[in-house]
């Protein structure tokens, strides 16, 4: 699973209809428009290495807590589901105005 996305604020005020109360909890103010497309192309390549439809990004996929770097990084994410409960690597990578994320293992 990868995602690549433009990074524009227009991505704040629809957060919350992807992001948990908890991960909302682990944003940094100073970095928030950088960090929230992390947290969306984080579920957005899970959902593409899923391929199960009917994924609900709030409750079904779930980033752990990161500290977000600019220069890039990693970070864990879980796919939970009635059928599955895993936990996913992740590398990000923000390349001039866009974030990557991809998922590092399967």
């Amino acid at each position: 699973g990868v995602d690549i996305e433009l990074i524009k604020p227009r991505i704040i005020p629809i957060a919350s209809k992807f992001m948990s109360d908890e991960e909302m909890k682990n944003i940094d103010p100073a970095l928030k428009t950088e960090q929230l497309h992390v947290y969306w192309c984080a579920k957005e390549a899970l959902y593409k290495l899923n391929g199960e439809k009917e994924l609900i990004f709030r409750e079904s996929l779930l980033v752990s807590p990161f500290l977000y770097n600019p220069a890039g990084g990693t970070l864990e994410a879980r796919i939970v589901t009635k059928d599955m409960n895993r936990i996913f690597s992740l590398c990000y990578e923000k390349i001039e105005n866009h974030m990557l994320v991809y998922v590092a293992n399967t």
